[in-house]
């Protein structure tokens, strides 16, 4: 295709035009369902979470030194709840989130092969779309309780920036600002691709070496600025789905592809999600 997107090719819409077309209304009623669906299955881990945690007091939080220094000479951080009444530290209660991280990793799993399904074979969209959007509400249910429990109230936080930044793209976008032109699409390409392969590192220091790379989980400055690089990516890829919707609208697209569409911006609308939530668990922990 003349702008140069990977993602956009001759047959990347399927078959000719036919009497039913994609149209920007569609898109937006089947992300809008699928967001309903990930948010009703989050609500299930969610939920389950809470009523783990009780009548527990978030705020009764904080992290203080436990005395021990990691391998690079740090102070080692641990939880600990401080109690209103006497100012003194007490344990984290000892929650049972066993069924929690069970439905957690269930849609971790089963929504990266299902989505990758969607993917390779976006005939699939229609049917596979809510099977992921429900998946991946399993995983940020979970996710989310975790970091909530870490840091209460930073869930809200991290869904109301997500929301806001989307609106500013789409806002962005419709001015024509920023187009999805061949040296944008290549550029984000490229750093998307990078940002993939320091993950990669990361996951296989954790698994096989019991290491991380302190850029990926550091609250330092550099930490913190490389997920601000993260975010940003992250949010610029929403201009790379709308100009695929518009696309796809402008060369007739059949109907069924408002779920692909649909499913590739909320696939973007997560990752946002948890990079922001990522950051937001760095800025805080510097508390």
């Amino acid at each position: 295709m003349s702008n140069g997107n990977p993602f956009l090719t001759e047959n990347t819409f399927g078959e000719p035009p036919g009497p039913k077309r994609m149209t920007r209304l569609g898109v937006a009623t089947k992300l809008l369902l699928m967001i309903a669906i990930l948010l009703g299955t989050g609500g299930i881990t969610w939920s389950i979470a809470m009523r783990s945690f009780g009548d527990f007091d978030f705020s009764t939080l904080a992290s203080v030194e436990s005395g021990e220094v990691d391998r690079k000479g740090k102070p080692v951080m641990r939880q600990v709840v401080i109690n209103p009444n006497s100012g003194e530290h007490e344990p984290l209660p000892n929650f049972d989130l066993s069924q929690v991280k069970k439905l957690m990793w269930i849609g971790v799993i089963g929504g990266l092969v299902v989505g990758l399904i969607i993917i390779f074979n976006k005939r699939t969209s229609p049917f596979l779309g809510p099977v992921y959007a429900g998946l991946e509400g399993l995983a940020l249910g979970g996710i989310s309780a975790m970091y909530e429990l870490q840091f209460g109230g930073i869930v809200m936080q991290a869904a109301a920036t997500t929301v806001m930044v989307m609106l500013v793209m789409l806002g962005i976008f419709a001015s024509g600002v920023i187009k999805a032109g061949p040296k944008f699409v290549i550029g984000l390409t490229a750093a998307m691709l990078g940002i993939l392969g320091v993950y990669i590192v990361d996951i296989i220091l954790g698994a096989f070496f019991g290491s991380q790379l302190s850029i990926v989980h550091s609250n330092g400055w550099l930490g913190i600025g490389f997920s601000v690089f993260v975010c940003g990516m992250a949010a610029l890829n929403f201009i790379i789905d709308f100009d695929t919707i518009e696309r796809g609208i402008e060369r007739g697209a059949p109907k069924w592809m408002e779920w692909y569409c649909g499913f590739g911006v909320l696939v973007t609308f997560i990752w946002l999600y948890l990079e922001i939530l990522r950051l937001l668990a760095k800025l805080r922990s510097r508390d």
